[in-house]
């Protein structure tokens, strides 16, 4: 990671600052339980997805930060592996289930993130982006402070999101369920599939 680990710095107190979404939620979203890995990209400590282990074939959490996955790693059934959102080490259309929750504003490029994630989901699999909505008058003071922090925090709109989830090859569409956030719903189509 370039420059200061801000998460590596929360890494230990993280999980009481920050609540997961509820795993009925989670499973709901992502059409749990399926086989298969589930990837949780910029998944820090693995708190949202070490709640669904039971629910998929295993778990493996993606992140930059070094403090962040040290915690991941000592949770049973979570893998951790350091890789940026933009160049995953997994093969074309290989992961079932792709979640990422509070991530994708801190990337250091959506686009090419987005496309990442749908060139290693598989046909058939859904993904979960779950984002602030930032067009919420009292949500947008958080880019701000993460910005004046230092915390590469780039908003985006949810429709967005969808459109470069939909250019990268998925389809995609958006909901919110009314708790200041958004979340980008995608599904691969099956090859051949319009």
């Amino acid at each position: 990671m370039l420059g200061l680990d801000h998460f590596g710095l929360l890494a230990p107190i993280y999980d009481r600052l920050f609540t997961a979404p509820p795993p009925y939620r989670l499973m709901r979203l992502l059409r749990l339980p399926s086989a298969g890995l589930l990837l949780d990209v910029g998944g820090g400590t693995g708190r949202v997805t070490a709640q669904l282990s039971g629910e998929v074939g295993g778990i493996v959490i993606a992140d930059l930060s070094h403090g962040m996955l040290r915690q991941a790693a000592g949770r049973h059934g979570l893998q951790a592996i350091l890789a940026p959102a933009e160049r995953l080490p997994f093969a074309e259309a290989s992961i079932r289930r792709i979640i990422m929750v509070d991530a994708l504003h801190h990337v250091f490029d959506a686009a090419t993130a987005l496309r990442e994630l749908v060139r290693v989901l598989a046909p058939g699999g859904r993904m979960a982006i779950q984002e602030p909505d930032w067009r919420l008058p009292g949500v947008r003071w958080i880019s701000w402070a993460e910005r004046l922090a230092l915390m590469r925090s780039h908003p985006y709109r949810p429709a967005e999101i969808v459109q470069m989830v939909r250019q990268a090859g998925a389809r995609a569409h958006c909901w919110a369920p009314g708790d200041r956030s958004v979340w980008i719903i995608a599904a691969k189509p099956h090859r051949g599939a319009p």
